[in-house]
């Protein structure tokens, strides 16, 4: 992996990976309008010039699904950890109400 003067660098594979991590190269042909070659070089990280910017674009669009999904998980557990203590707030207080008497 490539390193700059900040650590390591991503390169153009590592963040198809990471942003597109199933069927890369079909959705890569789909929503490039390429053909499959086109897609398998582009995911290789040989992307011809006329396609660096809708690649770009595309990217873009797949991290900020992927960032507002994960947002989604997090409220998700969120939610059910304070559900969860909520109902064992309740299991104590009920317990300790059967004891005080």
């Amino acid at each position: 992996m490539p390193t700059g003067q900040d650590g390591p660098q991503m390169t153009l594979q590592n963040i198809i990976d990471t942003a597109i991590p199933r069927n890369a190269r079909k959705i890569i042909a789909r929503e490039l309008d390429c053909t499959p070659r086109q897609a398998r070089r582009i995911v290789e990280g040989r992307v011809p010039s006329r396609f660096r910017a809708a690649l770009i674009r595309m990217l873009e669009n797949a991290i900020d699904r992927n960032e507002r999904e994960l947002r989604r998980l997090r409220e998700e557990i969120r939610l059910d950890e304070y559900a969860t203590t909520r109902q064992a707030r309740k299991g104590v207080a009920a317990r300790d109400m059967g004891q005080g008497g």
